[in-house]
């Protein structure tokens, strides 16, 4: 006797192709909501930071965001040659340390024991470059809002305005977004909460550019501090100066007469006259001596001051010098 067979479901094959269709609509849904993600993804395939590039990447202590973004944004060093043409925008007399150029981070491979930080703190710069770039308008005007108080602040307008001043309001922003991220502390919650999406610590981030701006805010105190010894030397050399010549001349008119009154009888009324104007007359020699002495170590303090005035006016072009990849401001 055949066994009897059960029927085959008529409906099983309708359900798997609602269920493919359901999975392919999701995974769509996914792919629209997380474009950017999935993108990354894709960028960061096949790299992996190397040699110093691998030490800036685990100083820089990334949270997952902004490590993302780091791998997807294939980050290198580049010497001057190479940099130069990726990162081609800039004039002769403006330092460029890194660029973010086509969806790529490029940073100047700067080799100075007196700038150290520098890497890390351009490489975090164009991090945030990136992470801008990433941005829904609504959240850069909103994240905006935030930036141009701390633009507007007289405490940082000054540190911010001169590089950003000419910048047009939607590039001011972006740069703005980065500067502040990696150049101020102690932010309003709101950015403090932004930039831990990308940095686990971001005080260690402006540290580093506090560490390669101190040689050159050192120098500048040092140049401005000499600046205002040398005007003030100069004032009191030229004081006295112009007091010495003219208590010179007085004294050699007082001698002259002295002489044509001690060759000229009777002309002193004692000897005790003649002997204490001819004490006083000695005494403003001897003032006057001192005053040039004086004004002759004014003046070699000055010639000292000016020549540590130069060398620091060198070596801060020496510095400016290494921060600047055009040949033609290096071949200085």
């Amino acid at each position: 006797m055949k066994e009897e067979q059960q029927p085959k479901s008529q409906h099983k094959k309708p359900i798997l192709i609602t269920v493919f269709v359901l999975i392919l609509v999701g995974l769509g849904v996914f792919a629209a909501l997380n474009y950017q993600f999935i993108a990354d993804i894709f960028s960061s395939l096949g790299y992996q930071p190397e040699g110093e590039m691998a030490n800036i990447k685990t100083s820089l202590d990334l949270n997952g965001t902004g490590e993302r973004i780091f791998y997807a944004s294939r980050p290198s060093l580049e010497a001057r040659e190479k940099f130069n043409e990726d990162c081609n925008s800039h004039e002769a007399g403006t330092s460029v340390l890194g660029c973010y150029t086509n969806r790529t981070i490029y940073v100047y491979d700067i080799n100075s024991d007196e700038l150290k930080g520098v890497k890390e703190s351009t490489t975090a710069h164009e991090l945030l470059h990136a992470a801008w770039a990433r941005l829904s308008d609504s959240e850069k005007n909103r994240l905006g809002e935030f930036l141009n108080k701390i633009y507007a602040d007289e405490k940082y307008h000054e540190l911010l305005d001169a590089d950003l001043k000419n910048y047009e309001e939607k590039d001011r922003l972006d740069e703005l977004h980065s500067r502040i991220g990696t150049e101020i502390k102690s932010l309003p919650d709101e950015l403090e909460k932004h930039y831990a999406e990308y940095f686990k610590d971001q005080d260690k981030i402006v540290g580093f550019y506090d560490s390669y701006v101190k040689p050159f805010n050192e120098l500048k105190a040092e140049i401005e501090a000499l600046s205002k010894a040398i005007t003030d030397l100069r004032n009191s050399i030229n004081s006295k100066s112009t007091e010495y010549e003219n208590r010179a001349n007085s004294l050699n008119l007082e001698i002259s007469e002295f002489n044509s009154c001690a060759n000229t009888l009777n002309c002193f009324s004692s000897q005790s006259a003649f002997y204490g104007r001819r004490g006083e007359l000695v005494a403003e020699q001897e003032a006057i001596n001192a005053l040039y002495a004086e004004t002759d170590a004014l003046i070699k303090d000055y010639n000292a001051k000016v020549a540590e005035y130069n060398a620091n006016i060198l070596k801060n072009q020496s510095l400016e010098n290494l921060i600047n990849s055009n040949k033609e401001v290096n071949n200085l």
